[in-house]
């Protein structure tokens, strides 16, 4: 009777995990049907009154394309069945004692590409916010259940109650290392989010060099990066333990590798740029960057003992779940992962670590990750960022064909409405002088706009912000300057119904404070405090495009654009 009670008990989590692996491996097969997930809802188990059981199965209702869950009784009760169910004899607690028993389970529907999410669609209120924070998809929500319902166990403790979490541990880190083409899931370690996984790579880096002897360690980075680099780097810098470079960008907010190579000198320890930018979406050429620092560490000997070594970091936050991010062939050292930004939840993050780097541990405690990241896991959130990570990765081409499609929308349906002229932040030197024929809408990032025949004028009342060519620029975001146009007023007026970013923020009783990001790119105050960064996303939809843009535009009326 007790192995009987032991079989039952540890089946659902055995049948758990073999599915979610056996998930993960069909889905690198490039004809595989993509499935989902069949996590174990809940039981009426686990639940003392039967009403609470059945509220939930309607919370539930809707299924996933016929899917079904497997669940499996726990055998010990919580209180007795006769006092759960009238008839004790011809009640399911009663068989599950015996066996196993199949049951069907309602999961949450599983929403696709450009389908709305109900509960952000009966606010009113349009999300073009997307490189601020995602919502959790659906299917995380789903992946995310079972540990929060059953596994609640440490995943640090040998018991079935660690183990099951253990699993959901190892699943998340894979999934990971599959999206960032990490040669093992091994490297990648989790964190608190992008900050914490900046700071370790900095502080780590740093650290290695002052072991080696290097008495004031220096660290590379631009003007462009996010506060997690700039702010930490200024900290540091002020308790004397480095000093720092930021290398500048040109005007379409791009690093130039040559400019990185200037900046090394022999105490520099770390180069760190962003993959991409988060405000203009600007692709910056790590690949590129990574070649010059291999070849600046072989012509110039460093100041500490030993074979010189200088680590790169990239910020590729903004990315995944946009473009393809490979570590391996990108040659980094290390990579940040954020969860909230393609579909997990807040909170959770990783840091990839080249294997062979011996990076110190940033908290210092319990053993955890390895033993260089203390703190027990958060399961339930690692499995939503596995999960997260899974989605990125099988949907990565029609999730970028789907952004690419609503931003240039997006762009066009705006140009052909304002009055004026547009181009392209950081092209003067190249269209100076001479108007450049009008080619396209789809792709082109020079736009026509009403009053424009068929050539573009340089200057006028709009302009967009960020690279030319597509392949250095994000899909999904849309940074436009509209002269004359007060946009953090803007977002206030339509705050409860489209949600966006500004570039500048303005304060009463001096002047605007203007982006970092556009402040580096050098675009002119009256544009910048115009600026409206537009970001789709998963579940952005054309109508949303549509009514995003009536909203924009009848707002610059009536702070006077033209229009």
């Amino acid at each position: 009777m007790k192995l009987l009670k032991k079989t039952a008990c540890t089946t659902a989590t055995v049948q758990f995990v073999q599915y979610s692996l056996y998930y993960n491996f069909r889905a690198k097969e490039p004809n595989a049907r993509e499935r989902a997930p069949t996590p174990i809802r809940a039981h009426p188990l686990f639940f003392r009154d039967r009403n609470r059981w059945c509220q939930l199965q309607s919370k539930f209702a809707g299924g996933v394309r016929g899917h079904r869950a497997r669940v499996h009784a726990r055998p010990r009760l919580l209180t007795p069945s006769h006092k759960r169910f009238p008839n004790p004899k011809h009640s399911t607690l009663a068989q599950a004692r015996l066996r196993p028993r199949k049951q069907t389970l309602m999961l949450t529907k599983a929403m696709g590409l450009g389908e709305p999410l109900p509960h952000m669609s009966k606010h009113g209120c349009i999300y073009l916010d997307y490189n601020a924070t995602t919502p959790v998809f659906p299917e995380v929500a789903e992946a995310m259940q079972p540990y929060i319902l059953e596994h609640f166990g440490n995943p640090s403790s040998g018991h079935i109650f660690g183990r099951n979490c253990k699993a959901g541990v190892d699943l998340g880190r894979a999934q990971v290392a599959a999206l960032i083409g990490s040669p093992s899931p091994n490297d990648v370690y989790f964190t608190s989010g992008g900050t914490e996984a900046d700071n370790w790579a900095i502080w780590g880096s740093v650290a290695i060099a002052a072991s080696a002897g290097c008495i004031t360690p220096h660290v590379v980075t631009s003007e462009i990066e996010h506060p997690a680099v700039l702010e930490f780097l200024k900290h540091m810098a002020t308790k004397g333990l480095l000093t720092w470079t930021a290398v500048p960008v040109d005007e379409a907010g791009l690093i130039d590798p040559a400019a990185v190579e200037a900046s090394i000198t022999p105490a520099t320890a770390l180069v760190t740029i962003m993959h991409s930018n988060n405000e203009v979406g600007s692709l910056q050429p790590i690949a590129d960057i990574v070649k010059v620092v291999r070849q600046k560490e072989k012509e110039q000997p460093g100041t500490g003992a030993g074979q010189r070594h200088i680590f790169v970091h990239t910020d590729a936050a903004q990315s995944l779940g946009k473009v393809t991010v490979y570590v391996a062939e990108l040659g980094v050292d290390m990579a940040t992962v954020v969860g909230h930004k393609f579909g997990a939840p807040k909170g959770i993050g990783a840091l990839y670590i080249r294997s062979g780097i011996q990076l110190p541990s940033f908290l210092h405690g319990g053993g955890q990750e390895s033993g260089r990241r203390a703190g027990t896991e958060s399961v339930v959130l690692i499995a939503g960022l596995g999960r997260a990570a899974e989605l990125a990765r099988t949907e990565s081409a029609q999730l970028e064909c789907h952004m690419t499609r609503l931003r240039d929308m997006l762009q066009s349906e705006l140009s052909s409405q304002l009055k004026g002229f547009t181009r392209i932040n950081g092209l003067e030197a190249a269209i100076k002088g001479s108007p450049i024929p009008f080619t396209s809408l789809s792709r082109a990032l020079f736009i026509s706009f009403k009053g424009l025949n068929s050539s573009l004028r340089l200057f006028g009342s709009a302009r967009i912000n960020g690279p030319e060519a597509a392949h250095q620029r994000l899909p999904n975001t849309l940074s436009i300057s509209v002269k004359g146009l007060n946009s953090s007023l803007l977002l206030s007026r339509l705050a409860d119904h489209l949600a966006a970013s500004a570039g500048a923020a303005c304060h009463s009783g001096g002047g605007p404070t203007i982006s970092s990001v556009l402040a580096a790119m050098h675009v002119p105050v009256e544009y910048a405090v115009g600026t409206l960064r537009l970001s789709v996303g998963r579940h952005t939809t054309e109508a949303d495009i549509d009514e995003a843009v009536k909203m924009i535009v009848k707002e610059a009326q009536a702070q006077g654009v033209e229009c």
